[in-house]
């Protein structure tokens, strides 16, 4: 039986379109995410999700997104995850 190893990550995104743009891309190699508003005053949202492919494949993914920087720059494993960029 094969198993698949999943990678928890976090990030933080401008808005939720950019955030469907990605899951749309690595789909079906993610497993499972979560969308979080962090502020009601602020647009910026944060994405928790698994997936199988390692950090260097999402950002290369992300790069693809045009004006995707706050992503590519807070994406983190989540126990690493600090929003900052």
């Amino acid at each position: 039986m094969e198993t698949t190893n999943y990678y928890n990550y976090k990030c933080r995104a401008e808005t939720y379109c950019d955030i469907e743009i990605l899951i749309r891309m690595i789909f079906p190699a993610i497993a499972k995410f979560k969308v979080v508003r962090i502020n009601e005053n602020m647009p910026d949202i944060e994405l928790t999700f698994k997936s199988n492919l390692p950090i260097d494949s999402i950002k290369k993914i992300m790069r693809e997104i045009p004006d995707n920087h706050v992503m590519i720059d807070t994406l983190n494993l989540k126990h690493l995850y600090t929003g900052l960029r």
